[in-house]
């Protein structure tokens, strides 16, 4: 069982903690629930994919959004939940889940006509059963990007790797807007929570792949497994499916900024930061570092 809280902050003016909620075994699967990895099971592949194509009239495109993985056996049951962001703001997620099987396949198509920076990331899990009735975990993570230019008398182009200087130009511009908007906040959370910079170190929840194979800052490799786990396990129910505001209504997470991971790397806690579609920024946060 894992706690996942949430601070909420409204303006910034200081903290109101609240116990967001508490993750039991439900007989509902509409969840994801964090066991130990099991290290004998290895997904065979899971990917996020991202293209365009030619949209319905001359001003349009069409994003491709795919999200797949095999997992080489049956399991008790299979999830993948993916969020796609433009311009670091969330614009659609998936979910699916399967008992008994291996494989799951997701796939999206939506009509864009303006410049963007797409992030698509997606959490694949499999709860696994054994014999003597032993409850594991199996999970990995996939992203991809994609920048689109659709700039006024111009030829649209697309890109991953800036291969001409106005590439570069418009790359260079959208990652700003997406840093200046995940970092919207940042130093008033940190002077709250008197925080010093080799006190922490922030991660944008579209880098967290990067993570899958090896540890995260300040903790081993299975610390880093079990905060991964659980930190989806928390997302899921307090972000994917709704985010709940200081008012106490809960309000769709599409319109809000990419979640971002702050580690503090003394006091072993994971915070989230995000702000919603409505601009109230919303904290949660997770214990990590060989915590059940």
């Amino acid at each position: 069982m894992s706690i996942f809280r949430a601070f909420l902050i409204c303006g910034l003016a200081g903290l109101a903690i609240i116990v967001f909620s508490v993750f039991f075994r439900e007989e509902s699967r509409e969840t994801i629930i964090f066991f130990p990895i099991n290290e004998n099971v290895k997904y065979k592949s899971a990917n996020t994919g991202l293209a365009i194509r030619e949209g319905n009239n001359s001003e349009a495109y069409i994003i491709e959004w795919e999200a797949r993985s095999a997992l080489g056996q049956k399991a008790y049951l299979r999830q993948d939940v993916g969020l796609l962001f433009k311009n670091g703001k969330l614009i659609e997620k998936i979910g699916d889940w399967r008992q008994n099987t291996d494989s799951l396949k997701q796939a999206r198509t939506l009509e864009r006509d303006d410049t963007a920076k797409y992030e698509g990331i997606t959490f694949h899990h499999s709860e696994l059963h054994s014999l003597a009735d032993k409850i594991s975990s199996a999970q990995h993570m996939s992203s991809d990007f994609l920048y689109v230019i659709k700039a006024p008398h111009s030829t649209m182009t697309s890109f991953r790797v800036p291969q001409t200087a106005e590439e570069e130009e418009w790359k260079l511009l959208l990652d700003k807007t997406i840093s200046n908007q995940l970092e919207y906040g940042l130093s008033n959370f940190l002077k709250q929570l008197q925080l010093k910079p080799n006190q922490y170190t922030t991660l944008p929840l579209t880098d967290l792949p990067k993570y899958t194979d090896r540890p995260l800052p300040g903790l081993s490799l299975s610390d880093s497994q079990m905060a991964i786990g659980k930190l989806w396990e928390g997302l899921y129910k307090n972000y994917f499916h709704g985010i709940k505001k200081t008012n106490g209504t809960v309000i769709s997470p599409i319109g809000s900024t990419i979640p971002l991971l702050v580690f503090t790397l003394d006091k072993n806690v994971l915070y989230v930061l995000t702000r919603t579609s409505d601009g109230e920024t919303v904290i949660l946060a997770q214990q990590i570092g060989g915590t059940n």
